[in-house]
């Protein structure tokens, strides 16, 4: 069989497609597993964070304070904050902490670092309404018309409906599973 230099190189142009097909396919492959890989890292720090003693006495101190009118209530609360009401101030860090731990989220995702899935894995349990019935009308209170909106509706959009909006009670003894 007499092979002429057109058809060798033609089968070696292939031959080399062939390769750069399944080495783009390979790396897309890698590129996923890395991917999922870090959101599982991201996952598990979240819950971490999320079971600490430290989440877990903010939800507690800001369900605590929960009342139907929220506006009414961040509006007082804001007036104790200015005049250094040493529970309005233990609140203003309760606020902090749980509202940084959703706003970490909103944030990660608008910037692409996680997925759509992922976050509405976070936002899987009841202190979801903790965040927008308590944090989010202080946020409002606490910096006026430069508050995070769009954080908030961000996050608000993904969430899936969990816990029918209601706050759970956590003044029990019982330590809650928020």
């Amino acid at each position: 069989m007499d092979l002429s230099p057109t058809i060798i190189i033609a089968f070696a142009g292939a031959c080399s497609a062939l390769f750069a097909a399944v080495s783009a396919g390979l790396s897309l492959r890698a590129t996923r597993l890395s991917r999922h890989n870090s959101e599982a890292q991201i996952f598990l720090s979240f819950r971490e964070k999320y079971g600490s003693l430290e989440m877990v006495q903010a939800l507690q101190h800001l369900a605590a304070t929960y009342r139907d009118d929220n506006e009414q209530f961040a509006a007082d609360w804001m007036k104790k904050y200015r005049s250094y009401d040493k529970d309005a101030e233990e609140l203003f860090l309760s606020r902090r902490y749980v509202g940084g731990y959703y706003m970490s989220i909103s944030r990660l995702y608008h910037n692409g670092y996680i997925s759509k899935d992922l976050v509405r894995e976070l936002l899987s349990h009841n202190a979801t309404n903790v965040l927008f019935k308590i944090v989010e009308p202080m946020e409002k209170q606490l910096w006026g018309e430069s508050w995070p909106r769009d954080d908030f509706d961000r996050l608000r959009k993904i969430k899936s409906a969990h816990g029918a909006g209601k706050i759970v009670n956590l003044r029990s003894d019982k330590q809650p599973s928020v």
